[in-house]
């Protein structure tokens, strides 16, 4: 599985097999892993979930067989989760880290920005 983690903020997941897809949907909060699997992997393609006891907020993509994760932690209200993941759904474009940041900021009203290393190069995200 690829994990890459862009800030104290932000991270990400590529689980490309099925055991893979089976070890991330391990590593989430009971409620987001029991709502996922309902919804997400037996009817769409992608899902936004939120999890107030750890603050976090997720989106994710199906990928044929593998499932694409972003998170988001420090989010702490609804009301912080729903404009964060309002914003996701509406982007209509796939999230970037540089993107990702940006939406955390706009809904949080708290600054984050990327790690230097995964700063943008020639105009475009990594």
């Amino acid at each position: 599985m690829l994990e890459k983690r862009y800030n104290h903020h932000l991270s990400f997941r590529l689980a490309s097999t099925p055991g893979e897809v089976n070890k991330l949907l391990a590593m989430l909060p009971p409620t987001v892993r029991a709502d996922l699997k309902k919804k997400v992997l037996e009817a769409t393609d992608e899902a936004e979930k939120y999890d107030l006891s750890t603050q976090t907020a997720y989106a994710f993509s199906k990928l044929g067989i593998g499932l694409a994760c972003w998170c988001w932690s420090d989010v702490r209200s609804y009301d912080e989760a729903a404009r964060l993941l309002a914003a996701i759904v509406e982007l209509g474009e796939p999230l970037n880290p540089l993107l990702a940041c940006q939406l955390y900021t706009d809904a949080t009203n708290r600054p984050t920005v990327l790690d230097p290393e995964h700063m943008p190069r020639d105009g475009e995200a990594r």
